[in-house]
């Protein structure tokens, strides 16, 4: 298991969308999020447009790997839950670029859980300029550690990547 996200099959959309947030301090700039902080500090450094769109190109063409599941959830019960999730992510949760909505399939479902917790405790999304993580930290505070387990198992065990081979 990595200690970050799987990047491989994730579009170069959402990749150059993200650099772009955390060149901006949009993401990273809460030191207690030591991953996004440490994430803020490279992207400075290396902050070329030109390498980010190859890097971004690259991300895109890895296929989507298999990986264990973490998670304990019911999928049948997600699968009902992520009824409000899908309107964005898709009902795979393949992603939607006009939404700005990355795909959840590719992800391991320790991270999507990571991450889903970090909306809740506002270390995601507490920025006034990310429109699309304050979206998410409304939703995701709706719902339990259950509920959020649920939804992840879901995601990780029914919806297939979009860029197996």
């Amino acid at each position: 298991m990595q200690r970050g996200p799987i990047l491989d099959g994730l579009p170069s959309w959402y990749v150059m969308h993200q650099l772009s947030k955390f060149k901006q301090g949009i993401r990273g700039a809460k030191e207690q999020n030591k991953s996004e902080f440490l994430m803020h500090s490279v992207v400075k450094q290396y902050d070329n447009p030109i390498i980010w769109k190859e890097l971004a190109a690259h991300i895109e063409s890895l296929p989507a790997p298999d990986h264990l599941k973490l998670i304990r959830g019911n999928p049948e019960r997600g699968k009902v839950l992520f009824a409000v999730c899908s309107s964005c992510h898709g009902a795979q949760g393949q992603g939607n670029q006009s939404l700005k909505a990355p795909p959840l399939n590719v992800q391991e479902d320790w991270y999507l859980m990571e991450q889903l917790r970090k909306y809740q405790s506002g270390m995601r999304g507490y920025d006034a300029r990310d429109t699309e993580g304050r979206l998410m930290q409304s939703i995701v505070r709706l719902y339990s550690l259950q509920d959020l387990k649920d939804i992840v198992a879901f995601i990780t065990r029914t919806a297939p990547p979009k860029n197996t081979e």
